[in-house]
This record gives C-alpha cells, sequence and structure tokens, in this order.
C-alpha cells in the first residue's frame, strides 16, 4: 500500500512538472509568433505598416516553355484579359467545366463566367460541353476551345 502511494504521488509530480513546462513553452511560442521578447520588458510599439499577405496587381512575367516539348503550361495563366473586348475576336476560351450537380461553367479570358454573365460587351447565352454562345445584342457568336 506504501508503495502504490508513493508511485501515485511520483506521477502526480511528474504531471504537474510536465503541464507547466508544456504552457511555459506554449506561451513562449505565442510571443515569437506575435512578435513579442520573452522577456519582462514591455515591447516597442512598430511604426512599420504591415504588409499584405496577397498582392492586387497583376505580374507579367512569363515562364519560357519552349524547353519543355509538350506545348502550353496548363498551370501558367497567360495574359489574355487585355486588349479591346469589344470584338468576339478578342475572347479566348479556355475552357468548360461540367458537373451533375451545378450548371456549366467557362474560362473566358481566364474569367470564369456562367451564363447569363457578361463579359465585354458580350453576354453568355448558352454553355454546353464544347461551345460557348455569346452575344453582343445584335448577333450571337459561338466560341470554341481552342486546342
Amino acid at each position: 500500500m506504501e508503495k502504490k502511494k508513493l508511485e501515485l504521488i511520483a506521477i502526480g509530480i511528474l504531471l504537474m512538472v510536465f503541464g507547466l513546462s508544456f504552457i511555459i513553452n506554449l506561451q513562449k511560442t505565442m510571443q515569437k509568433m506575435r512578435g513579442v521578447k520573452a522577456s519582462a520588458e514591455p515591447a516597442p510599439e512598430k511604426t512599420k505598416a504591415m504588409s499584405p499577405l496577397f498582392s492586387t496587381t497583376k505580374t507579367t512575367a512569363k515562364k519560357d516553355t519552349s524547353s519543355l516539348g509538350w506545348g502550353r503550361d496548363p498551370f501558367m495563366l497567360e495574359d489574355s484579359s487585355s486588349g479591346d473586348l469589344s470584338k468576339v475576336s478578342s475572347l479566348k476560351l479556355m475552357g468548360i467545366t461540367s458537373s451533375k450537380d451545378s450548371p456549366h461553367k467557362a474560362i473566358i479570358n481566364n474569367i470564369i463566367v456562367s451564363v447569363g454573365s457578361t463579359i465585354g460587351k458580350f453576354r453568355v447565352l448558352d454553355i454546353s460541353n464544347d461551345t460557348v454562345l455569346v452575344s453582343d445584342g445584335k448577333e450571337t457568336f459561338s466560341l470554341k476551345i481552342v486546342r
């Protein structure tokens, strides 16, 4: 019986030491993540403005894909949104998605559109498995994916 009590006391003490060290390390980690020094001195105020997490400016750098041997890299976006969107020749159908649960969507000039959306002066009338019908109010045009 004496041995059991001693074991329970030793385990209790070890659990308390482990818990305290865990809490102290957690506090130090949180202070480092916040940029606060771990000392007791108050942290100096930051005067530098925080930078945004992401940039809203367009990047124009393009990766050289000539050495890849298989053509266009499907994961690199081309800057096809620039230009005059008043001509149907400026619209480039890049892809069409289809799903049993949701209506078709198309990617035109790196913009995701659905039926009823507008891109430039064109309204999307219909999206099928391989074509997108757009209209400028006077004429209807059929866009096909360029391969």
